[in-house]
């Protein structure tokens, strides 16, 4: 997840954008051990599941890295409703 990536879709709101790249380093002992996170956030529930590298195929695209570490995290955005 990058800045880059949230404003690809849509996502304008610098604040927010920072706050919620701000809860993914905060979080990232949880995703790097498989964890999934969810909370909420200036009023939008997001969950994040970590993309795990599963099998030896992915390591060339991956160089450095090893079988079972996270290669990214998946982001969902929804509003919460009231």
């Amino acid at each position: 997840m990058t800045e880059e990536n949230l404003r690809a879709y849509g996502i304008k709101d610098d604040a927010f954008v920072a706050k919620l790249l701000d809860e993914a380093v905060e979080r990232l002992n949880t995703l790097n051990k498989g964890g999934d996170v969810a909370a909420i956030l200036d009023g939008q529930a997001i969950w994040m599941k970590p993309l795990k590298l599963t099998k030896k195929e992915c390591l060339p695209c991956h160089e450095g890295m090893k079988v079972g570490q996270t290669v990214g995290v998946v982001t969902y955005l929804a509003r919460q409703l009231p």
